[in-house]
């Protein structure tokens, strides 16, 4: 009862990262680790609510021996459904190329990701999500459930 009132009573205050950059890594969009450029998109609406809008480029490349070849680049967009201080849940999609032993791909990948972002490290985030892998290629046609639980880090600019 007391952590309820406790709880009610804190006002959270989004994070505003409207027009800035965040520049890390992707771990779960393909197979393979990929850069990721973010940049969150400023949206002007006429309520007092924030609306959280984010773009994302994707590319990544692997040549280990011992494993398939394989590469992607992509992009995704994402929208906040939860806007907190320190934590946003974002929902989205994403589409890119995948190329697996000189094979191209096509990539679809519907999402929901939770972004967060500790405390003192105000400029830094964390991602978890899962997904859908939706695969379209010749000979790699596939359809997977995805998800890490650190699956990626944006330092924001």
């Amino acid at each position: 009862m007391i952590a309820t009132l406790l709880f009610l009573s804190h006002t959270a205050h989004a994070k505003d990262l409207d027009g800035s950059i965040g520049v890390g890594v992707n771990n779960w969009f393909g197979d393979i680790p990929a850069i990721s450029a973010r940049y969150a998109i400023p949206v002007t609406t006429n309520s007092d609510k924030q609306w959280e809008l984010q773009a994302e480029g994707l590319f990544g490349f692997a040549v280990d021996p011992s494993e398939r070849t394989s590469a992607l680049a992509g992009m995704r967009l994402l929208t906040g459904i939860v806007v907190e201080d320190n934590l946003n849940l974002m929902a989205g999609a994403g589409t890119g190329v995948v190329i697996i032993n000189e094979t191209m791909a096509l990539r679809l990948q519907p999402a929901l990701e939770a972004q967060y972002f500790l405390f003192g490290l105000e400029y830094l985030s964390f991602n978890a999500g899962i997904g859908l892998d939706i695969t379209l290629g010749s000979g790699e046609n596939a359809a997977k459930t995805s998800g890490a639980v650190l699956g990626g880090f944006h330092y924001w600019f």
